[in-house]
C-alpha cells in the first residue's frame, strides 16, 4: 500500500484524527495491513498479544462465547474504530 493511501486510511480512525500529516506518515511506515475474511477470528479472548487494530473498512463483530457455547456480550465495530492493546506510553 502506498504511503498516501495508508495515511488517508489512518486519518479516518477516530483516535488518530488529531494527528498531523508527519505524525500519520510516521505511523503508516512499516504497518501491516491485513484483510480479514467474514467469520475469521482476529483476537481470541484472554489473548496475550499486544497489537492494536484499526478498522478502515467493513464491520467487526466482537463477542464472547461461554464454555457451553452460548454467545454473550456482542457489539459491532464500524470503520474508524479500533480494538486490541492500547497501553499508555510515558
Amino acid at each position: 500500500m502506498q504511503l498516501k493511501e495508508a495515511c488517508e486510511r489512518l486519518g479516518k480512525i477516530a483516535i488518530l484524527r488529531s494527528l498531523t500529516q508527519p505524525e500519520l506518515e510516521a505511523l503508516a511506515v512499516d504497518r501491516t495491513w491485513t484483510t480479514v475474511r467474514p467469520g475469521q477470528v482476529v483476537v481470541s479472548h484472554l489473548s496475550k498479544e499486544r497489537n492494536i487494530y484499526f478498522i478502515s473498512e467493513g464491520v467487526f463483530q466482537v463477542g464472547l462465547v461461554t464454555a457451553a457455547g452460548r454467545p454473550v456480550a456482542f457489539r459491532k465495530l464500524q470503520p474508524g474504530s479500533h480494538f486490541g492493546e492500547l497501553a499508555a506510553r510515558t
